[in-house]
This record gives C-alpha cells, sequence and structure tokens, in this order.
C-alpha cells in the first residue's frame, strides 16, 4: 500500500485514479502544441505526450542550465528559460561531480487516455538536494533529495517520487534543481499509479530479496571465520558487508531501516563504502595469496589499499574535489588486479582459478558502477539493479568455491573425478539414445525418399507417354489445316478465322508438349533468355478472341492501354503463361461472369492481371497454388494435374518478370504477372 505524507502533494494527496474526462480530437491537441513551441520562441526539447502507455520516460525531453553560483531561484531560471538558455539533452542527464547547481526543464502534455493522476520517479535515490517546481497554479516546492527530512516528502519511498495532477491538453512546465556532494545525474520517467505500485513492489521485492541473500552470505563467512578460524574469510565477511552497504545507500533503502539517519549520514555513506568495499577486496586477496606474492605484487596490492583509504577520508577532511580522482584510481585498480589473478594462476592454480572466475562476472558490473559515478553512464534503478545481479553472482560463487578450496585439494579432485565419471556415463547414455531415434528417423526419410522418387519417375514417364502419343494427333490435324489451306489458296478463297485459331491451339498445345518434355529430360532451366519483343495489347486481344472463339458461352474482356509497349524475352513464354491463366479462369469461373484481363504499367515493368469470379472457394493458402502438383480445394470435379500455375510461374521466371495471386473481394481472384519490358517501344 502506498502512504503519503501530509499536505505535501502536487493538487492531491491519495494515489490517482484513472483520469476523467472526454476525449480530445488530435488535430486540436496538435494544433495546441503548435502554437505553444511558436510562443516560446527558443529551440527546446519536444513535450512528452501523455497518451495510452503505461510509463513515459524523461530521457530525450530534458532541458539543462548549469548554476556554478548555486544561488538562482524558479523566477529567475524561468527569466533563462525565455531566453533561450537552457541547452537540449539528447539522453538522460548525466554530469558527475560537480560543485554546481543543475537545473532540469521538460514539459508534459497530458491527453485523454492517460490518468488525471500519476507519478514522477527519479533516480538516483542519493543524490542530496532534489527540488521539484511544477508551474501551475497551487504548486510549490517539493524536496525529493535524500538530505530532506522525510516528513517533508511526498511519501516514504526508497526513491525520490513525487505525485503530479495534470490538466488534460495543456503543456506544464516542470523544473528540477539538483545539487550535490556525490555523482550528479538523473533519470526519470512518469507512470500512472497502477505501473507505479507495480514498480515499487518489484522494486522492494528485488531489494528485500537481495538483502536476505546478502545477509546469509555474510553471516555464513562469520561463521566460517569464528569456527574454523579462516582468516580470509573475515575479509570476505567484510568485504560482502561494504558491498551491500554500498548498493543499499546507492538505492535509497536506508530509509525504511532509519530514516532519521540516513537524510543526515547517507551522503557520507555514499563517499565512504566504494572505498571500504576496495580495501576489504585487496584485504582479502593478500590474505589468501599470503606466502605466495612476489614483493612487487605485495607493493601493488598496498599501493591500492592506500587508494582505498585516502578514498574514504576525502569527504570527512573536507577534499571530496578529489573523488574523482579516486574512481579514476579504482578504474585503473580492477584490470590491473585482474592481470594479477591470471599471472597468479601460474603459481596457484586452484586459488587463483577460485577469485578469477567469480570476478569475470562482476568486473563488467563495478565497472559500470564507476563510470555511472564518473558521470559517463546514466545511473538508472535498473541498472543498479543489474549491479547487484552481479555482485550476487559473483558473491554466491566466490563463497562456495572458498569452502570446496578449504575442504583440500584431494577430496575436490576425487569428487570431481566421480561427478564426471557420472556425467560421462549419463552423457553416453543419452547420446546412444539421440543416435538411435535419429537413425530410425533417416531410414524413415530415405523410405519416404523412396516413394517420391518412384512417384516422381512415374509422372515423369507419363508425361514422356501423353507428349509422345499426342505428336501424332497433332502433326495430322496440322497437316489437315496446312493442305486446306492451299486448297483454298488456289480456288482463291480466304482462308476462315476458325481454322487459325485451331492452328493457334494446335501450336499452343504443342508448345505445352515439347516444354513439358523439355523440363522432363532436362529439368535445371533458369537460362538467362535473350530480349525478343512481344507487343502485349495484340497479345491479350489475340488471345481473348480465340478463346472467346473456342468457348462462346464465356465472356473475355479486354480493358487495357498498352498498345506500343513490347515485352522483353521470347514471345512464346509469354503466350504460354496468358493461355494457362486464361485456362485455369475459365475452367474454375462461375457461369454467366465474364473474365477481365487488365493491363498497366507499375515500375517500368509491365503488370498484366487476370480476374475471374470462383465457383468455389481456392482456401487461403493462395501462394501455395504455384507449387507443383498443386491444386485447390475448388479443383475437385475438374481435370488437371496442378501444373498449370507451376508451368506460370516458370515461364514469368525465365522472363525474368514476377507473378502472384491475390483476392478481390468474396471468390474475386486475381492472378497479376509482371514483366520487363522494352525501353523506348512506346507510350501510353
Amino acid at each position: 500500500m502506498l502512504v503519503f505524507g501530509a499536505g505535501r502533494g502536487l493538487g492531491f494527496d491519495a494515489p490517482a485514479a484513472l483520469g476523467r474526462g472526454g476525449a480530445v480530437r488530435g488535430a486540436l491537441l496538435g494544433c495546441w502544441m503548435l502554437l505553444w513551441l511558436l510562443a516560446a520562441g527558443e529551440a527546446r526539447s519536444a513535450p512528452i505526450v501523455l497518451g495510452s502507455g503505461e510509463r513515459y520516460e524523461l530521457a530525450g525531453s530534458l532541458e539543462v542550465l548549469e548554476d556554478p553560483s548555486g544561488a538562482l531561484g524558479v523566477a529567475e531560471v524561468e527569466a533563462a528559460a525565455r531566453r533561450g538558455g537552457f541547452r537540449p539533452l539528447r539522453g538522460a542527464f548525466k554530469r558527475g561531480y560537480s560543485r554546481s547547481a543543475f537545473w532540469l526543464r521538460f514539459s508534459v502534455v497530458r491527453t485523454a487516455g492517460f490518468p488525471r493522476r500519476s507519478w514522477l520517479r527519479l533516480s538516483p535515490a542519493c543524490l542530496e538536494h532534489i527540488d521539484l517546481y511544477v508551474r501551475r497554479p497551487g504548486a510549490g516546492r517539493v524536496e525529493l533529495g535524500c538530505a530532506a527530512p522525510t516528513w517533508r516528502r511526498p511519501m516514504l519511498h526508497p526513491e525520490p517520487v513525487a505525485p503530479l495532477e495534470l490538466p488534460q491538453d495543456e503543456p506544464v512546465e516542470i523544473y528540477l534543481r539538483l545539487r550535490g556532494t556525490t555523482s550528479i545525474g538523473l533519470v526519470g520517467s512518469i507512470h500512472t499509479p497502477e505501473d507505479f505500485a507495480l514498480a515499487t513492489g518489484r522494486h522492494l521485492f528485488f531489494q528485500s530479496l537481495y538483502i536476505g541473500i546478502a545477509t546469509l552470505l555474510f553471516l555464513l563467512a562469520l561463521m566460517v571465520r569464528l569456527v574454523a578460524g579462516v582468516r580470509y574469510f573475515g575479509w570476505f565477511a567484510l568485504f560482502i558487508l561494504s558491498i551491500v552497504l554500498s548498493l543499499l545507500v546507492v538505492q535509497g533503502m536506508a530509509v525504511y531501516v532509519a530514516p532519521a539517519f540516513s537524510e543526515r549520514y547517507m551522503p557520507l555513506l555514499a563517499h565512504l563504502v566504494p572505498g571500504a568495499a576496495m580495501g576489504a577486496f585487496i584485504l582479502f586477496v593478500h590474505s589468501l595469496f599470503q606466502g605466495e606474492l612476489s614483493v612487487p605484487e605485495q607493493r601493488a596490492l598496498r599501493l591500492f589499499l592506500l587508494l582505498s583509504l585516502l578514498s574514504m577520508a576525502a569527504y570527512p577532511l573536507g577534499v571530496r574535489q578529489l573523488a574523482p580522482a579516486f574512481l579514476y584510481g579504482f578504474l585503473v585498480s580492477l584490470p590491473l588486479l585482474f592481470a594479477l589473478m591470471v599471472r597468479l594462476v601460474r603459481r596457484s592454480p586452484s586459488k587463483a582459478l577460485v577469485v578469477l572466475m567469480s570476478s569475470v562476472l562482476s568486473l563488467p558490473g563495478y565497472l559500470l558502477f564507476f563510470l555511472q559515478q564518473l558521470g559517463y553512464v546514466s545511473s538508472s534503478a535498473e541498472s543498479l539493479e543489474g549491479l547487484q545481479l552481479s555482485t550476487i553472482a559473483h558473491l554466491g560463487l566466490l563463497f562456495p568455491l572458498l569452502l570446496f578450496f578449504m575442504r583440500g585439494r584431494q577430496r575436490l579432485l576425487v569428487e570431481s573425478s566421480a561427478e564426471t565419471g557420472r556425467l560421462s556415463t549419463g552423457i553416453a547414455r543419452e547420446t546412444k539414445a539421440a543416435l538411435r531415434e535419429t537413425n530410425e528417423r533417416l531410414l524413415l526419410s530415405l523410405r519416404h525418399l523412396r516413394h517420391l522418387r518412384r512417384q516422381s519417375d512415374g509422372l515423369n514417364q507419363f508425361l514422356l507417354r501423353v507428349s509422345h502419343d499426342y505428336r501424332a494427333p497433332l502433326a495430322v490435324i496440322r497437316g489437315a489445316l496446312e493442305l486446306q489451306e492451299k486448297l483454298l489458296e488456289r480456288a482463291g478463297r480466304p482462308f476462315p478465322a476458325e481454322f487459325t485459331i485451331m492452328r493457334r491451339a494446335a501450336d499452343r498445345l504443342e508448345g505445352v508438349i515439347e516444354r513439358s518434355a523439355e523440363r522432363v529430360l532436362r529439368p535445371e532451366g533458369g537460362r538467362r533468355l535473350p530480349p525478343g519483343g512481344a507487343g502485349l495489347q495484340e497479345l491479350l486481344e489475340g488471345a481473348a478472341r480465340g478463346f472467346g472463339a473456342l468457348w462462346p458461352e464465356r465472356e473475355f474482356r479486354v480493358e487495357v492501354a498498352l498498345r506500343g509497349r513490347r515485352a522483353a524475352g521470347r514471345t512464346e513464354l509469354f503466350e504460354h503463361a496468358l493461355y494457362n491463366l486464361l485456362d485455369n479462369a475459365r475452367k474454375y469461373s462461375e457461369l454467366g461472369t465474364p473474365v477481365l484481363l487488365t493491363g498497366c504499367i507499375r515500375e517500368e515493368m509491365g503488370c498484366i492481371s487476370v480476374e475471374n469470379e470462383a465457383a468455389a472457394s481456392p482456401g487461403d493458402e493462395l501462394e501455395g497454388l504455384f507449387e507443383q502438383y498443386r491444386r485447390g480445394p475448388n479443383a475437385v470435379g475438374h481435370d488437371g494435374a496442378g501444373l498449370g500455375l507451376w508451368m506460370v510461374r516458370e515461364d514469368v521466371g525465365r522472363l525474368e518478370g514476377r507473378v502472384r495471386m491475390f483476392r478481390l473481394q468474396g471468390n474475386r481472384i486475381a492472378v497479376e504477372i509482371s514483366v520487363p519490358l522494352i525501353r523506348g517501344a512506346g507510350d501510353l
């Protein structure tokens, strides 16, 4: 449950419910924001528009003004904003250690989809002074920093949080003043009440779990030190305590343990605990490898220890401006310590590997923490939680490894050998079972492939037989037509149009047979065809007339304007593809409905579309109908082998074109082929 401080909210003091109010048109909101930006008179970041989301980040919408004297008030800052004194920030604000105060500004516009009451959540929690100013009537200064008394804060929370009550569709200016002795930076977000409650619950659960695990490790290490008398476990316990304290201070959890103590001493702890953690780790390493370190290595560890002590003494002695220098020293010492562990692996493999393996997990996390303190990386609650996970992984791995090392090398080797034998037996058993299963699957696949091969061979033989059997009747038909043509030519009579149509149909059928036989005997195909030239308008009109003569009960309508446009490639390929499309449309069309041929020029390609009203639905997988031997559910009761659309795709592919099928409305289907055109072959 969320509990508010008395009388310190920005217009309300209970968890915000969903906002009320009617919907406002987007155009009105856009005009309002545009007028507001134009009236501002200076370049600035875009306002945060609160819509239907649960959470909105401040990064990318912040502007910053540095106040070296720290004496500017909100009225002077507003005047500086009107003069263009603020500088837009690309992301979150990160400055590091500085004596200056910093003013951040951002604008918020709430739409009807976002609750009227919301929450502002900021990070980090260890910054002393964070003052919030919401520039609307009735809202005053709100203190959110860790140095502010807990009774003045809007809510007893580990992070700087404040409630917001925003009007609908009106931009609201919000100012934040930052100042402190620790690293200065800010990451923030605006949450709905529900999302804020979830984020707070998750944060508290994670911190509680972290405290519990770290406390358990600390007590276990301290118990081993007291019972077994192993010295390095004592330094390890101190290292755990310093790490946990430093991260809990940074995350603001001390406000729950001792509120009065946290508001007075949290800045001091924030300065002390990083150096304490580094010093404890140096003492732990020195104790672990005592008697095995060379003189230069011992001097290097003493130098690192002196650096940690100086960093701890900098704040009490009033020289906190040296904190960045000590942090840079820590950054240098981390890889040096890592290099030292690598060197010690040769002399003491068991001990050095214990520390080295555990440190590999946590080194990136510690580097990130120091970079955040120096202002190179923004510090958010999520990134600090990642660092806590890194430290828990480090400590949780290091502790049992130290225990195993303490039990003795011989016993560890025996147990490792036994475990390796058991694992090898299990792996061998699993591998054998997997190989057996894989072998069975391969045998089934081979049987299936043989079956498919037999089916393919049978189909190929069938196509060759059909090609062979059709050649003789076609030769008789062509001979009869040629003889009839010569007799009519001698008699001075014209050749009838019906005979021309019959010859064209015979030529196309012969072409289909030849191409089928060619694919069976030489299936690789795919060669690049030389450019030819076929008039699209003439081909479409001729095909429509031919089909209309063969099937007078069908209507074939041409609605194109492609005269003068010529397709590149072999004409017979285009004719063959068009023939198959028209034959499919005729075969599967509803009786009494026309077959429509349309055409246009798109992206320098000639696009021809054949549309028809299907008697039954061809299903949902339209693109799959272009596969070989694939027939749709509406093909029941119609002759065919599932090769027509496949041959269309092959022909169009040889023309370096494209083909696609799509549904227009209901059962109306369109198949569109796009073929390259010869440049300069005419205009529309």
